[in-house]
This record gives C-alpha cells, structure tokens and sequence, in this order.
C-alpha cells in the first residue's frame, strides 16, 4: 500500500526551510559581537554562559537532529498512527520556544576550562544547519508517517521534529539574548 499522501506539502516545506534559515541566522547574530569576556560570562552559578549556551546548539545539530530524524524514517512507515500527530505542527517549535517550561540540560563544571572557538563554532553551526535545509529541500520523504515521542507532545512525525530544531535554536538565542541584557555582562562589553 503506497502512502504518498503523506510527504509534506510544498507550503509546508517552505515554511520549514524559512523557519530553520530565520532561526539559525538569528542564533548566529545573537554570538557574533560577544567579546572574549563576555562569551564565557555565566549569569549565576551552575548556569550556561552564551559560550556554553551556544557549544550546546551546535552539539545538538551535530549529532541529535539528523540522526534522529534518520532513525524516524528508517521505521516503517506507519499511516494507522497519523491521528495521534494531527494539530501538533505549530506547537512543536512553540513548546521549545517556550522558555517559561525549563529543560534541564547538560550541567556545565563550575570552574570549566573549556575553550569554545566562536568562529568555528559559528562555521560548523551554518554548515550543519545549511545541511539539514538542503536535506528537506531535496527530500520526498514521507515525513507524516514515520513517529519519534517527545516529552509533553508525545508522538510527534518527522515534520514536526523539524519545527522542533528550528524551536530549540530560538530557544537558547532566547537565554543567550538574555545573558547578554544583564548588567554585569553589559559593563563587560568594552573589555
């Protein structure tokens, strides 16, 4: 039984495509004038500096989105289980755009001697991101139809775990906006 109904529609692709080239443009624009300084600022103790912050988006688009989303179509597709996916598009980048809804991540040490290059960082962060665009222009996938479950929206398709990538950048451009708004960072800004 083919399932062709089920790739995503032209309209849908490119609103995708859009949302992930906005956010990640809007990611990079956030770091690029942070002085050294600044970028390794943390704005309390056990909290992300915009380095750290930023370290973290890029480690997530290297080896968590597009192994994710291969894992997914990998499945057998499976059109009995679209239902449990229908009105979840806007809400799946909404949700990880929503910061009030804390995600504890990764703890960072307290005295971290990690060195974070922000121009590599910035270089592999555009070439992931431009790669996974790429990917969806190109794909005829069936993106309806293969499932992963998220915490809070539980099933979710491949579709919707794309607008969860784009969702998770302006997530922590969000923290990374308001590291840069606090006083202490603010006087830092000449050093």
């Amino acid at each position: 039984m083919s399932t062709n109904n089920y790739r995503i529609s032209e309209e849908e692709k490119q609103f995708a495509i859009a949302h992930l080239a906005r956010t990640g443009e809007e990611f990079i624009n956030s770091i690029r004038n942070i002085n050294e300084k600044q970028w390794y600022m943390r704005p309390g103790p056990g909290q992300w500096s915009a380095a750290e912050c930023a370290d973290h988006l890029l480690q997530t688009e290297l080896y968590f989105f597009m192994p994710t989303i291969q894992k997914m179509l990998a499945e057998p597709a499976d059109p009995d289980r679209r239902s449990e996916t229908q009105g979840k598009d806007e809400v799946s980048y909404q949700s990880m755009e929503n910061r009030t809804f804390k995600i504890k991540g990764q703890p960072w040490e307290e005295s971290s001697e990690t060195v974070i290059d922000k121009a590599a960082l910035i270089e592999g962060f555009s070439a992931k991101r431009k790669e996974i665009i790429e990917w969806l222009r190109q794909s005829d996938d069936e993106l309806r139809v293969h499932y992963t479950s998220f915490p809070g929206l539980e099933t979710i398709d491949v579709y919707q775990f794309i607008l969860m990538i784009s969702g998770h950048t302006t997530r922590h451009t969000g923290q990374i906006n308001d590291i840069k708004e606090l006083e202490f960072f603010q006087q830092a800004v000449s050093a």
